[in-house]
């Protein structure tokens, strides 16, 4: 195998009726294309596509944009993907179509090493919780324990914001737990979808990305290591300093890095001095104004992520308002999530790590399975403890959430 300009690019020995296959072999710039390979007496032209390095922006553009105008998340974001694979198919939109199906999206739902699979799982499990401690009257109960607190927007937005400061050890199960519980609350307080979904994701990533026990910061912690890693293996690099990158701590590394996390310890703040003020800015304050007046908690013609007037999605009439049917399940998820971070992380680096190098070295993925499932588990064995649901009617409730 040649380049066009005929350096040697793979070469071997190829048995009569087997298939050659060459790999490993790094093409920089599109004036080495066409290859030329040669097997035997027959040559065959090989090309690629090549884009500019400026068109690697315009697959995330576009799918931004699309969701501003449409309004609709799923379709701009395979037009995105499309974009993309359009330029590796050779500019050939049905090859595109094909390849975004076969070779991007689907490989990627199966993505275990990267953790697709598992946050997808995790979300579906933690989700029927949710629709189980609904169903039962869990989650009612809640908001009738909250309700003599949460008495005024401000201290409706306020507990909203600290729920989501306790869940602080994963992003994903801290939207996915204030998020449902506190939407019946603010729902009755008249704050406006709009405001909950501030509220909620402006904690959620932030309190994660700043609590050293959390998957969000062991995930930048192996980031780091990472990164030096590479930085000792370049060749420019100096033996002392490859060896002082390879023995630093990039669990301390990140603790250093905390004073200079402007958006999370900033995002913190915005969130408490505007529920603790009252006061809101342009379209959310729009939002706001509307709630308010009773002309509805989202805008007019707004496509719901989650559809809560379900049937399933409301307590079981009879079924009794107890807030430990809801808070129970959670402590649940709570104590295995943070229990598998230590045995899996104990299980990396030994008995005798730090506590911070433990959790940074845990296997998230996995424990955030363990503690959807177990979370599931103790929510139907309270339902059918007291006689709430039974078992179809539990299962019902888990699709349904």
């Amino acid at each position: 195998v040649r380049t066009a300009g005929g350096d040697l690019l793979a070469s071997g020995t190829v048995a009569p009726g087997a298939v050659a296959e060459a790999e490993g072999m790094v093409i920089e710039t599109k004036d080495a294309l066409p290859l030329q390979v040669r097997i035997g007496d027959r040559s065959e032209e090989v090309s690629r596509p090549f884009a500019p390095g400026w068109f690697s922006l315009l697959p995330p553009l576009i799918a931004i944009a699309l969701a501003l105008i449409f309004r609709e998340v799923i379709t701009a974001l395979f037009a995105g993907v499309w974009i993309g694979a359009l330029a590796v198919a050779g500019w050939n939109p049905i090859t595109a179509t094909w390849r975004v199906i076969d070779t991007y999206a689907v490989p990627a739902l199966g993505d275990v090493d990267g953790g697709h699979t598992q946050i997808i799982v995790f979300s579906l499990l933690l989700g029927g919780m949710v629709g189980i401690v609904a169903r039962n009257g869990g989650t009612l109960g809640i908001v009738e324990a909250v309700a003599p607190w949460a008495s005024s927007k401000r201290r409706g937005k306020l507990a909203t914001w600290l729920a989501g400061l306790c869940i602080f050890f994963d992003d994903y199960a801290n939207t996915l737990i204030v998020g449902n519980t506190m939407r019946p609350i603010t729902d009755r307080l008249k704050i406006s979808r709009e405001k909950l979904a501030y509220l909620v994701d402006s904690t959620a990533a932030p309190v994660a990305a700043l609590v050293p026990i959390s998957t969000w910061v062991g995930y930048e912690i192996s980031l780091i290591a990472d990164g030096f890693r590479i930085a000792a293996d370049q060749p420019t690099t100096d033996a002392v300093t490859a060896s002082g990158l390879l023995g630093a701590s990039p669990f301390a590394v990140f603790i250093h890095t905390i004073p200079y996390l402007f958006y999370p310890l900033l995002a913190l703040v915005l969130v408490f001095l505007t529920s603790y003020m009252n006061r809101d800015f342009g379209t959310m304050a729009g939002a706001e104004a509307r709630a308010g007046r009773g002309d509805g908690l989202y805008r007019e013609g707004a496509m719901l992520a989650t559809d809560t007037s379900e049937d399933l999605m409301q307590p079981k009439e009879g079924s009794p308002h107890l807030w430990w049917n809801a808070g129970i399940p959670v402590l649940t998820v709570i104590f295995v999530v943070l229990l598998g971070l230590w045995v899996t992380g104990r299980a990396q680096v030994g008995p005798e790590a730090s506590v911070m190098d433990v959790f940074g070295a845990a296997d998230p993925f996995a424990t955030l399975l363990w503690g959807s499932l177990a979370g599931c588990i103790v929510a139907i064995a309270l339902s059918l403890a007291q006689g709430i649901l039974d078992v179809h009617e539990s299962m019902e409730a888990l699709v349904g959430g």
